[in-house]
């Protein structure tokens, strides 16, 4: 059998967030079979933001009801600097990251990202098994890059 993981990245675009009904609307998609759940820290108007509070909130919400995978982004059109879009990181429920649009970058942006998650990775409130994950990454993304 082929194994696959269900991400479930549950608001749209600019649309707010309500953070009882986006646990109620990850909650259907578990049961429907999702593993991850993927969101970005916004604002409850639904615009990126480097403040914690509704991302926090949301997650605490879904995960007291599934046991689906958090994931924080830290992507997104944003005039953010790196070390804004990574504060979800320091959340202890995150346990995946995703870095969105890094593939689409030119070979030396692409370098700076790769030292940057180097940094992210040695955030003190990063566990061990999130740094393992973000030094794969980094790995992963070097293979990548010598294609």
């Amino acid at each position: 059998m082929r194994k696959v993981i269900i991400s479930v990245a549950a608001v749209a675009g600019p649309d707010p967030v309500n953070p009882t009904e986006l646990a109620n609307d990850v909650t259907l998609a578990v049961a429907k079979g999702a593993s991850l759940c993927h969101l970005h820290c916004k604002t409850r108007e639904g615009k990126l933001t480097p403040n914690t509070d509704v991302l926090i909130e949301s997650f605490e919400k879904i995960t007291a009801g599934t046991d689906v995978v958090v994931q924080a982004s830290t992507g997104g059109i944003s005039d953010m600097s790196i070390q804004e879009r990574c504060n979800p990181l320091d959340y202890w429920r995150v346990e995946s990251a995703s870095l969105n649009g890094v593939l689409r970058i030119s070979e030396r942006l692409f370098t700076i990202i790769l030292l940057t998650i180097f940094d992210i990775a040695h955030r003190p409130a990063m566990t061990g098994r999130s740094r393992r994950k973000l030094k794969c990454l980094i790995l992963a993304c070097s293979t990548i890059l010598k294609l």
